[in-house]
Protein backbone atom coordinates (compact mmCIF):
# COMPACT_ATOMS: atom_id res chain seq x y z
CA UNK A 1 0.00 0.00 0.00
CA UNK A 2 1.48 3.35 -1.04
CA UNK A 3 1.55 6.02 1.65
CA UNK A 4 -1.18 8.63 1.33
CA UNK A 5 -0.32 12.24 0.57
CA UNK A 6 -1.54 15.03 2.81
CA UNK A 7 -3.61 16.43 -0.07
CA UNK A 8 -5.30 13.06 -0.60
CA UNK A 9 -5.94 12.79 3.13
CA UNK A 10 -7.67 16.19 3.20
CA UNK A 11 -9.82 15.13 0.24
CA UNK A 12 -10.71 11.88 2.02
CA UNK A 13 -11.78 13.79 5.12
CA UNK A 14 -13.93 16.16 3.05
CA UNK A 15 -15.53 13.22 1.24
CA UNK A 16 -16.22 11.40 4.51
CA UNK A 17 -17.82 14.51 6.01
CA UNK A 18 -19.99 15.01 2.93
CA UNK A 19 -21.13 11.39 2.99
CA UNK A 20 -22.00 11.70 6.70
CA UNK A 21 -23.88 14.96 6.11
CA UNK A 22 -25.86 13.34 3.28
CA UNK A 23 -26.72 10.29 5.40
CA UNK A 24 -24.84 7.92 3.08
CA UNK A 25 -22.50 6.72 5.82
CA UNK A 26 -23.13 5.20 9.25
CA UNK A 27 -21.04 6.60 12.09
CA UNK A 28 -19.28 3.25 12.70
CA UNK A 29 -18.20 3.08 9.06
CA UNK A 30 -17.10 6.73 9.24
CA UNK A 31 -14.94 5.95 12.28
CA UNK A 32 -13.36 2.94 10.56
CA UNK A 33 -12.60 4.83 7.34
CA UNK A 34 -11.21 7.81 9.25
CA UNK A 35 -8.93 5.57 11.31
CA UNK A 36 -7.71 3.82 8.13
CA UNK A 37 -6.96 7.18 6.46
CA UNK A 38 -5.02 8.38 9.53
CA UNK A 39 -2.99 5.16 9.65
CA UNK A 40 -2.11 5.58 5.96
CA UNK A 41 -1.07 9.19 6.56
CA UNK A 42 1.15 8.13 9.48
CA UNK A 43 2.97 5.63 7.23
CA UNK A 44 4.36 8.37 5.00
CA UNK A 45 7.63 10.12 5.70
CA UNK A 46 7.54 13.76 6.67
CA UNK A 47 6.36 16.09 9.37
CA UNK A 48 3.90 15.14 12.06
CA UNK A 49 0.22 16.01 12.02
CA UNK A 50 -1.22 18.36 14.62
CA UNK A 51 -4.91 18.70 15.42
CA UNK A 52 -6.04 22.06 16.74
CA UNK A 53 -9.62 23.14 17.16
CA UNK A 54 -11.33 19.85 16.30
CA UNK A 55 -12.38 18.02 19.46
CA UNK A 56 -14.36 15.44 17.48
CA UNK A 57 -11.36 14.50 15.32
CA UNK A 58 -9.06 14.46 18.34
CA UNK A 59 -11.46 12.15 20.21
CA UNK A 60 -11.53 9.73 17.27
CA UNK A 61 -7.74 9.69 17.08
CA UNK A 62 -7.54 8.87 20.81
CA UNK A 63 -10.17 6.13 20.47
CA UNK A 64 -8.13 4.43 17.73
CA UNK A 65 -4.75 4.82 19.52
CA UNK A 66 -3.43 7.11 16.78
CA UNK A 67 -1.97 9.82 19.02
CA UNK A 68 1.81 9.76 19.52
CA UNK A 69 1.99 12.83 21.75
CA UNK A 70 -0.46 15.06 23.58
CA UNK A 71 0.30 18.72 24.16
CA UNK A 72 -2.13 19.98 26.72
CA UNK A 73 -2.39 23.54 27.95
CA UNK A 74 -3.64 24.03 31.48
CA UNK A 75 -5.10 27.50 31.91
CA UNK A 76 -5.15 29.12 35.39
CA UNK A 77 -8.94 29.49 35.35
CA UNK A 78 -11.88 27.14 35.99
CA UNK A 79 -14.73 27.41 33.54
CA UNK A 80 -16.82 24.39 34.50
CA UNK A 81 -17.68 23.49 30.92
CA UNK A 82 -16.41 23.08 27.41
CA UNK A 83 -16.23 20.51 24.67
CA UNK A 84 -15.21 16.96 25.49
CA UNK A 85 -11.79 16.07 24.13
CA UNK A 86 -11.32 12.53 25.40
CA UNK A 87 -13.48 9.46 24.73
CA UNK A 88 -16.08 8.54 27.34
CA UNK A 89 -15.51 4.78 26.93
CA UNK A 90 -14.04 4.40 30.42
CA UNK A 91 -10.80 2.90 29.07
CA UNK A 92 -7.65 3.96 30.93
CA UNK A 93 -4.91 5.31 28.65
CA UNK A 94 -1.71 5.70 30.70
CA UNK A 95 0.50 8.65 29.74
CA UNK A 96 4.13 9.52 30.41
CA UNK A 97 5.03 13.15 31.10
CA UNK A 98 7.66 14.29 28.59
CA UNK A 99 7.95 17.99 29.41
CA UNK A 100 6.29 20.92 31.15
CA UNK A 101 6.78 24.58 30.29
CA UNK A 102 5.26 27.45 32.23
CA UNK A 103 4.30 30.47 30.16
CA UNK A 104 4.52 33.99 31.56
CA UNK A 105 0.73 34.01 31.96
CA UNK A 106 0.80 30.95 34.23
CA UNK A 107 -0.36 28.56 31.51
CA UNK A 108 1.25 25.13 31.78
CA UNK A 109 2.15 23.51 28.47
CA UNK A 110 2.45 19.79 29.14
CA UNK A 111 3.65 17.16 26.67
CA UNK A 112 2.65 13.54 27.29
CA UNK A 113 3.24 10.34 25.33
CA UNK A 114 1.05 7.25 25.57
CA UNK A 115 2.58 4.35 27.46
CA UNK A 116 2.39 1.51 24.95
CA UNK A 117 2.20 -1.96 26.46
Amino acid sequence: MAPVSLERFVKQLAQLKQEMDEGKLQSSEYDQRLARAIRELRERDGAGVQVMGSPSLATQLVEHDLVDEYRLMVEPILLGGGKRLFPSDGRARPLELVSVTTAGTGVLICAYRPVRG
